[in-house]
């Protein structure tokens, strides 16, 4: 099947709004087709055409509406489709119906931040090197690939923390943490978390709480780690809820309270914290006591898949 006709077949399914965007969605499967090593994903995409993915789905909707899963993944494995592209796939599909697949021009925007980023633009600076760090770029809301260059990423940090950025702080914080572009210093993460930290960085203050939690440029100190974990949680941090609750559930500096854990960890997965979904899914695919419970295990799985959880994609396709 051509990708033209495969990508027609798919939209006569839907309302006439998603119909129009059919010269869009075409070109993105053009482009897929171009490079062989989409070969898999774009065969993986017309199977998923061919089962009449539901809608609900497409729509990125909760995992208790895609109750075609089984066989999606029955159905894939027969074409002889690794589990994991197909779902990789799908969401890719997800993307490119309600996303938008026009032509960006991303080098000239990319040029443009390095332009600013040259005259001194401490936002600009920062931005970039969060660009270099990762090897990618939000452009129109939408991830876009670049060099990953983790050198030119820490000198940016410190260019826009030299001016004062809050953020360019503790993401120099995290370089001395993890040694990324610079020799690795517990203690100079320490301070730059700080430093961030006393000019409002929530994100800072939670790097502290994981400073004393695994002794990171200080003695450990898990009873400091835990106040400053419930501190964010006050203010509405999300991971907070989720470090609260392994703490709670393992009783580390505090009396062991499984509910009170699973609540939190309910909490936390509820607003978006890919962690606590993978965790969530965890335990119901896998309960201390009781039967297993799938359709929750996979609920949670998608949630934290669509969180770009690492792990995630990989059980949700297992199951």
């Amino acid at each position: 099947m051509k990708p033209s006709r495969a990508i027609e077949y798919i939209l006569s399914e839907y309302d006439h709004k998603i119909f129009n965007e059919y010269r869009k969605v075409e070109a993105l499967f053009m482009d897929l087709c171009i490079e062989p090593k989409y070969t898999q994903e774009v065969n993986a995409l017309l199977v998923a055409a061919k089962m009449r993915v539901p809608n609900e789905l497409l729509k990125k909707s909760e995992v208790d509406e895609l109750r075609e899963l089984a066989l999606i993944k029955k159905m894939i494995e027969d074409y002889g489709i690794k589990s994991e592209l197909a779902f990789e796939a799908i969401f890719t599909w997800s993307d490119a119906i309600y996303g938008d697949t026009t032509h960006k021009k991303l080098g000239s925007t990319l040029q443009d931040l390095k332009k600013h980023a040259a005259k001194g633009d401490m936002n600009k600076q920062f931005e970039l090197g969060k660009a270099y760090l990762k090897g990618s770029i939000l452009f129109e809301g939408t991830e876009e690939s670049i060099e990953k260059d983790e050198a030119k990423a820490f000198e940016l940090f410190m260019l826009a923390a030299k001016t004062d950025h809050v953020e360019a702080k503790n993401y120099l914080g995290y370089c001395y943490d993890q040694g990324i572009g610079v020799t690795k210093d517990s203690k100079k993460a320490k301070d730059f978390y700080q430093q961030s930290a006393k000019q409002g960085s929530l994100n800072a203050l939670y790097n502290i709480a994981n400073c004393y939690e695994y002794g990171i440029g200080v003695a450990q100190n898990e009873s400091k780690a835990f106040e400053h974990y419930k501190k964010l949680y006050k203010k509405g941090y999300v991971e907070a809820a989720y470090k609260l609750a392994w703490f709670y559930e393992n009783g580390i500096s505090i009396d062991e309270d499984k509910k009170h854990a699973l609540d939190l960890y309910r909490e936390a997965g509820e607003k978006g914290s890919s962690q606590a979904q993978y965790y969530l899914g965890q335990c119901y695919q896998h309960p201390s006591h009781g039967e297993p419970n799938i359709e929750e295990a996979k609920r949670w799985y998608y949630l934290a898949a669509k969180n770009h959880h690492p792990k995630a994609k990989l059980h949700l396709s297992q199951l």
